[in-house]
């Protein structure tokens, strides 16, 4: 999903899915879930302790070392038009690696990315906040680069 804004880990979010391709994304991250997860109750953990989960690329340019975050899904209501509200609960960043369009989808892109380990996202948290008035957009990228702070193996998600 890529819409620049705002986020900050821990701080839940809701978002309104009209488009397609946002959709069709929605529907897929949430169809392995029980009906009642798609019907606006709270999501609970799977029994592994997981949550429906896809790559928010909230800033520009979609690249790849561009940062992102993995949100989770923590409520969903799916109408009957297909539209969605969601409720997401941003938990990790990522650094992107190779990013690419999935056919006949509308726009909707796919990502390969490397999970950032906690302190880098935590350094990334408090970079990104002050960056509106103290970093230039080259430095975010040379703090989101560094290849020692990054968990491995590679997540592909939406």
């Amino acid at each position: 999903f890529f819409m620049t804004g705002v986020v900050r880990l821990g701080q839940a979010f809701g978002l309104h899915f009209f488009e397609p391709r946002y959709r069709l994304l929605i529907a897929e991250v949430m169809r392995c879930w029980p009906d009642s997860a798609r019907q606006g109750e709270e999501i609970t953990a799977s029994s592994q302790g997981t949550f429906p989960t896809f790559i928010y690329a909230h800033m520009a340019p979609l690249v790849p070392t561009t940062p992102a975050c993995l949100v989770q899904v923590r409520q969903c209501m799916i109408h009957a038009d297909g539209t969605a509200d969601v409720m997401l609960d941003p938990v990790a960043y990522v650094q992107l690696e190779r990013i690419w369009e999935r056919p006949n989808s509308g726009h909707l892109y796919k990502a390969s990315c490397l999970r950032m380990g906690r302190e880098q996202s935590r350094r990334m948290e408090t970079q990104y906040h002050q960056s509106a008035n103290e970093m230039n957009e080259q430095e975010f990228h040379q703090l989101a680069a560094n290849p020692e702070a990054l968990d491995t193996p590679s997540h592909r998600a939406m």
